[in-house]
């Protein structure tokens, strides 16, 4: 694909290109058509009346930009038993299966220690069908949606603690070693199969520890780069096992992936709680090598462990068990829908007893990208998205609520959005060399206009700045960090790029390779996700002439994207840069992420997780930043946020990824809801740490 030339800059600056996508006057047009527009005052968040500009930390509580924000709003979870319901009660369409003798009674599927939730605005009513949007296999609306969470333990909706979530209880040791989890008694999955540590143990010993499913040691079961292992205790118990303090294991237990259920993991072989049961099927140890290799070569898989990973993924595979609220019907590899029923098990229930969730189906609408989910939301088609909904289309949606009979929500993140840098690419070894380069990633990150791009593609509601967290996180190293490296400086990004020897350049001012192959020329995948990256693509483009650097704008659909990115193909995406948790959501600054986030080095990953067997060892610098975020997690928490300062000042002062705002609306900021949606929180905290939209607890929320 060529890159597109520009067409011309609109009044702020803002790039306009309809090949690149449907521009805001374009929209605006069709939202008109669907209706009028709107009188902003009549949503649920209005702009106010001051200029748009960045917010500062005091204006974040209050404001985006010159957009208000709403009221925080959070369930309340009933842990008393003395307090749970004496009965349950389920939706007409179990009920009458319980009659026809097609399940168990409600109360004998959800067992004797339920989840109970008081929902913000009361409890609720059964039945109707949610309308959602996706952008394909790579699209995390499930895990960040419909999962519940189905995780062991997690965090409250304000993320300020760990709480038993799958489990009913936790309790670590003083030295930090032992983390003990009692189970939740008569918990069963989706298929009515029941749930005990034996599920526990068959994903420890038979897939982690299965290195031709995991692919070997991940750092959340390592400290000091020593394994953790589990243990059972008996049918409702089992503990992790650290050989060194290990503080944070219940963090990890809740945040990271390899934990965080079926829909967090299970595409790549994790999840803590799985099905054996079912899963003893297709696994060799239990039904043979030759009998798996038949499955895996009648499903037309190359090899058994693809086949076993299809199959623990439960957006492809509908017929695995799960915890979640609702469990996939249709998979999301389907062309055109991705759908998901209740979960007839589910272990929730509000206060009254009613059984959770309250919506029957929730159901995904293919779209091929950011401008065609916005064509849906202006036409009435969705009922809730919070997903792949850009802030520069803010007055789009706006507009367009009144005759779509929807409200807008805002949730800044306090993470960050910028470029992420394949810091392991050697397909092309000049460009890969540079890209290991500090000179050069600093030359290329003040090469950068960010107010100009917070202006045309953010309407101003973010913090412009390198890629750290909000001033008030508790790693925060900073306000120097915040401009480090991250200041609009022609001049010393020339002089950086001149000191490197890339002194010769063509008639338009660009610099010449030194192997003598052309331009010095860089690719930026471009996927129109979290913002509009191929249209912002173009205006760094223009940019990066200033200081003599070319860009390719390689723009490309989701799936084509991250194929590319898993072939350690791509230099560069947009996507998150910076972590609001160093230590329990590293992987915007560790190479150790998965999605987008895994393009910082595949192979250094491979490295971290099997203990330097495998991968490639990382260079010196990036190899150091590991060291000092492994020695964090065996230190007391005083040490710690030390340690994590530390790593975020590294972090900026390495540009090993390249910032552009902070505090902002990209991801996870913005979403949609239909007015008869009920108990969707006016504001909930938008943290990597429990992937929102989860932690709003969509299973509390119902059709009025």
């Amino acid at each position: 694909m060529t890159a597109r030339k520009p067409s011309g800059f609109g009044v702020g600056g803002r790039y306009v290109d309809g090949r690149n996508g449907i521009d805001r006057r374009t929209l605006l047009k069709l939202a008109a058509a669907a209706g009028g527009v709107a009188v902003l005052e009549a949503c649920n968040v209005a702009p106010t009346s001051t200029a748009s500009s960045a917010p500062t930390p005091t204006q974040v509580a209050g404001t985006a930009g010159k957009y208000k924000l709403g009221v925080f709003e959070y369930a309340e979870f009933i842990t008393d038993p003395a307090k749970f319901p004496k009965t349950f009660k389920e939706a007409p369409e179990l009920a009458a299966q319980v009659t026809a003798g097609k399940l168990p009674k409600v109360a004998d599927r959800i067992g004797q220690d339920p989840i109970v939730i008081k929902p913000i605005h009361g409890n609720g009513k059964y039945g109707g069908t949610m309308h959602k949007a996706f952008i394909g296999t790579a699209d995390g609306t499930a895990f960040r949606f419909l999962n519940g969470p189905d995780a062991q333990l997690w965090y409250d909706p304000t993320g300020a603690k760990v709480i038993p979530w799958m489990a009913r209880s936790f309790d670590l040791s003083a030295d930090g070693k032992v983390l003990t989890i009692q189970m939740r008694r008569g918990l069963r999955w989706s298929n009515g199969d029941p749930v005990d540590a034996d599920d526990v143990m068959f994903w420890y010993q038979d897939m982690y520890l299965n290195k031709e499913i995991s692919g070997g040691i991940t750092s959340a079961m390592q400290v000091n780069g020593k394994p953790v292992t589990i243990e059972k205790i008996d049918q409702f118990s089992y503990k992790f096992v650290s050989p060194d303090a290990n503080y944070l294991m219940p963090d990890r237990v809740a945040s990271a992936s390899e934990f965080t259920g079926q829909y967090g993991g299970g595409n790549l072989g994790y999840g803590l709680t799985v099905p054996s049961k079912y899963l003893k099927k297709i696994h060799p140890k239990y039904a043979g090598q030759a009998a798996v290799d038949k499955l895996a070569a009648d499903a037309k898989f190359k090899s058994w462990t693809e086949f076993y990973l299809n199959k623990t993924d439960p957006n492809l595979n509908p017929d695995l068990p799960t915890l979640s609220p609702w469990h996939t019907t249709r998979p999301m590899n389907d062309p055109a829908l991705f759908t998901a029923d209740r979960n007839p098990y589910s272990v929730f229930v509000d206060t009254d007893g009613n059984q959770l969730p309250y919506i029957n189906q929730i159901s995904h609408a293919f779209a091929q990208d950011t401008d065609a989910i916005a064509l849906k939301i202006v036409a009435g088609e969705l009922d809730f998205q919070d997903r792949y909904l850009p802030p520069d289309k803010l007055p789009v949606y706006f507009d367009g609520a009144a005759k779509g009979n929807y409200s807008v929500g805002l949730d800044p993140q306090q993470q960050g959005l910028g470029i992420a840098l394949n810091l392991a690419y050697v397909d092309d070894k000049e460009i890969g060399d540079l890209l290991r380069t500090t000179d050069f990633r600093r030359a290329l990150s003040m090469g950068l206009d960010r107010d100009q791009i917070n202006e045309a593609f953010f309407l101003g509601t973010g913090t412009v700045g390198a890629a750290v967290p909000a001033d008030t996180n508790k790693y925060f190293p900073g306000k120097e960090y915040r401009t480090k490296w991250a200041t609009l400086d022609i001049a010393q990004a020339n002089s950086l790029l001149d000191k490197l020897g890339y002194t010769n350049k063509n008639s338009s001012g660009i610099r010449q390779r030194k192997d003598g192959k052309g331009n010095l020329t860089v690719t930026f995948t471009a996927v129109n996700r979290l913002a509009n990256f191929p249209q912002m693509a173009e205006m760094i483009k223009q940019q990066w002439a200033k200081i003599g650097v070319d860009l390719f704008n390689d723009t490309l659909a989701s799936s084509a994207a991250m194929t590319k990115l898993k072939a350690n193909q791509t230099q560069m995406v947009g996507n998150t840069t910076a972590t609001d948790d160093v230590f329990i959501t590293p992987g915007y600054m560790i190479p150790i992420g998965g999605g987008y986030s895994a393009i910082m080095g595949i192979p250094f990953a491979q490295w971290i997780n099997s203990g330097g067997a495998q991968g490639t060892e990382p260079f010196k610098e990036m190899k150091d930043h590991i060291a000092l975020w492994q020695k964090g997690f065996a230190s007391p928490e005083a040490d710690r946020i030390t340690i994590g300062k530390q790593l975020q000042a590294n972090f900026a002062d390495q540009v090993f990824a390249i910032g552009i705002i902070t505090q902002d609306l990209s991801n996870y900021g913005v979403r949609i809801q239909k007015s008869n949606l009920e108990n969707v929180p006016g504001r909930f905290v938008n943290l990597s740490l429990f992937n929102p939209t989860v932690n709003a607890l969509p299973q509390t929320w119902f059709f009025k």
